[in-house]
């Protein structure tokens, strides 16, 4: 089944962008709380490993005593992972992996937070660390045990410090085979394949996701970005059409709100395309599309994003509109 049979299967037509926006949106925060659930381990150490007590970075200093990081029913491999997550979404990444080392101290066989630890050590600069808890993922948990976390955040970290392709590679090919449903599979192969600078592979592995899956929100979202870039507005509007079908869920894990402001770019490129291959184009279809960009002038989240533009562009069309009326 192509993208076409998807299209005309699920999309959405007739929907108040306002609306769609405001309970799309309204979900995405939600997300990360579901990427956060955590099946607790047991605190004895199954695998006779130990975690270096080394001196913690300076963030040490927000709590005078290691205990006062969580309430005492919080003490868990979890507690101190969603502890961890709180800190890097106010964007305290020394603070968040400071809880990572602490809660491996405790829970030396919580594969969450040795993924994690990987996370935020990269992050601050603290390659020694991330090297250090990036072989402790390989060597000490079969790739059986690993989710989503722990294939993203070890590529993310590989790539980032320019790891071995090979052992990239095979980390990739492990994430589509033990977990064939995730497409952030998918889009790690997309950003490994980006980074080396080889465009068209990147643009192949998210192709091939989506033509094989019926939900891949994110990789839509980046295909659709790669595809305005190419200026094949057309392949961007088919597979926007595909993201309005994708991210139909009631968590959704790609931004509404961007995809809205790029649809109506797309229109609006396809529009002035038409114009300029000679075809007829009406006041109407002008019309249409700044009708568009007005409606996201009216959702907060893509105000506060792309405002400036999104007058630019209602401005050129108010002059189109105009000299096509004197005319």
């Amino acid at each position: 089944m192509d993208i076409d049979d998807l299209i005309r299967m699920g999309l959405m037509s007739g929907s108040n962008v306002e609306d769609d926006c405001e309970s799309k949106d309204s979900n995405i925060e939600k997300t990360d709380s579901e990427d956060e659930l955590y099946v607790e381990d047991n605190s004895e150490d199954m695998f006779g490993m130990s975690i270096d007590d080394e001196a913690l970075d300076d963030t040490m200093s927000i709590y005078d005593d290691p205990d006062d990081m969580l309430d005492s029913d919080e003490l868990t491999a979890e507690g101190f992972h969603n502890k961890a997550m709180n800190h890097a979404k106010r964007g305290e990444k020394k603070a968040a992996f400071m809880v990572c080392e602490e809660g491996l101290r405790r829970f030396p066989n919580s594969i969450d937070l040795v993924a994690d630890a990987i996370k935020f050590a990269s992050d601050i600069g603290e390659d020694k660390a991330a090297d250090k808890y990036h072989k402790l993922l390989v060597e000490r948990f079969p790739k059986n045990q690993w989710k989503w976390r722990q294939f993203t955040y070890l590529i993310d970290y590989l790539i980032e410090k320019s790891g071995d392709d090979n052992e990239i590679k095979s980390i990739i090919s492990d994430y589509h085979t033990f977990m064939p449903t995730e497409e952030k599979a998918g889009v790690a192969e997309s950003e490994y394949y980006e980074k080396i600078g080889n465009h068209s592979k990147a643009k192949e592995a998210l192709e091939k996701y989506i033509e094989k899956s019926f939900h891949a929100p994110q990789c839509a979202a980046k295909l659709i970005t790669i595809y305005m870039e190419e200026g094949e507005f057309e392949k961007a509007k088919k597979i926007s059409q595909y993201y309005e079908i994708a991210s139909n869920e009631i968590q959704p894990s790609a931004n509404y709100s961007i995809h809205l402001y790029e649809n109506a770019l797309i229109e609006n490129a396809l529009l002035r395309k038409k114009e300029y291959l000679g075809e007829e184009v009406t006041v109407d279809e002008y019309i249409v599309i700044k009708n568009m960009f007005e409606q996201l002038l009216k959702v907060p989240q893509i105000v506060m994003l792309f405002s400036s533009d999104i007058k630019e562009k209602i401005t050129g069309l108010d002059m189109v509109i105009k000299k096509m009326g004197e005319e």
